[in-house]
């Protein structure tokens, strides 16, 4: 079994991986983990966008790492990220549903709405989620 320190490990390790090349650092939005039965998922973004100076990345996929065997599972960004959760559990054997993604958020945003929040804000509004 993996710990969220170690997966949250992985996770830099991945996304340093990348070679994104960026004025701002990129780092992990510790607001934005989800903690599930299967693992976590971690979102990350540049650091200015993260603290609302800047907009965000395109194209940064949320990474699932599993706790049992500390698998990392990149995702997309086309759909709604309860899709990605959703279909990482069917083909994974695990059989709990996200239906509603915005029970997970810890903090929202006080500034004006930037970057991947503002993204979440959209998704809000088109799927109707509520609070």
């Amino acid at each position: 079994m993996l710990s969220k320190e170690k997966a949250l490990n992985l996770a830099k390790d991945r996304i340093a991986s990348f070679n994104i090349k960026s004025s701002s650092p990129i780092v992990v939005n510790d607001k934005m983990i989800i903690e599930e039965n299967f693992g976590w998922v971690f979102f990350y973004d540049t650091l200015d966008s993260i603290n609302g100076k800047s907009n965000g990345l395109v194209g940064n996929a949320p990474l699932i790492i599993e706790k049992k065997s500390g698998t990392i599972h990149e995702t997309g960004t086309g759909w709604p990220m309860e899709y990605y959760i959703n279909k990482f559990q069917k083909e994974n054997g695990y059989s709990e549903e996200i239906r509603n993604l915005s029970l997970y958020y810890r903090e929202r945003p006080k500034k004006k709405e930037r970057g991947i929040f503002k993204f979440f804000s959209f998704l809000k509004r088109l799927f109707n989620f509520s609070n």
